[in-house]
Formats: C-alpha cells, structure tokens, sequence
C-alpha cells in the first residue's frame, strides 16, 4: 500500500501568469503556518475566506489575494516579517518564544512566504484543495467566473 502525504494545493481562478496557475505548500504544517501569517497580516482578508481549514474549494477572490500580497511585502519589507512568524507559530504550539532562536525557527517560513508572493499576485483569485480532495479536472465551482 502506497502512503499519500497530504499537502494542500491553491489553484488559481484566473490566472494572469503561470506564477498564478497552482502554489502547493509541502505539507499541512507548512499551511498552518501560512495561513496563522494570512491570518496576522491580512485579518480583513482572511476573514472573507470561510474555508481555510476545509480544504474543499474556499478562497479569496483577486482583490483580496492582491491586497493579502501587499501586506505580506510590507512586513517583508519593514522586518516585521520574522517576528510576526514566530509569535503566531508559537501560539499555536505553545512555546515560549523567548526560548527559540528566532532566525533558526522562521527562515523556513520566511521563504514560504516569499515564494507564496508571485502566486498571489498572479493568480486571479484562489481556492483550497488538499490532496484528498483535488479533482483531476477542476470544476467550474463559481457558477461560470
């Protein structure tokens, strides 16, 4: 029996460019940590996607993908980038950050989010899959866009 490892596929809705066709993070906590940094710096945009963590079709339209990119460049550009990794990260796990060494624990993510940038702004809009749920042919799941 071959072992499937899950990962979690973004498909763009229309895409601009082929940066924009599909981002496949590697793994589920690779996108947990995506998404806990959409979620710190896009908050408005992160709240128009219902389905993050469902993995079966949700999103965000162009506007918001675009909007989400331009915060993740400003963090990058303002060195706040690493800092916000490491505090929304360890939230989740539950670590005391001042334990960390904080350039060890977020380059990984740091590059996550540099190269997550290109999808997001070429993509025309996104949805979620995981490997379990990726249809072969992608269906029309927005009623002809």
């Amino acid at each position: 029996m071959k072992a499937t490892i899950m990962t979690i596929t973004l498909c763009g809705r229309k895409p601009i460019t082929d940066a924009g066709r599909k981002h496949q993070p590697t793994s589920i906590p690779q996108w947990v940590d995506t998404v806990c940094l959409f979620r710190k710096l896009g908050r408005q945009q992160y709240n128009t996607c219902q389905h993050w963590w469902g993995c079966h079709g949700g999103g965000l339209d162009a506007a918001n993908a675009l909007a989400l990119a331009d915060r993740i460049d400003a963090a990058l550009a303002a060195g706040r980038l690493d800092s916000l990794l490491a505090k929304a990260i360890a939230f989740l796990q539950g670590v005391d950050i001042r334990a960390v060494p904080l350039p060890t624990y977020t380059n990984p993510c740091r590059h996550m989010m540099e190269s997550v940038l290109p999808f997001l702004r070429n993509c025309g809009g996104f949805d979620i899959f995981d490997t379990l749920a990726q249809p072969r042919v992608r269906p029309n799941l927005h009623g002809g866009r």
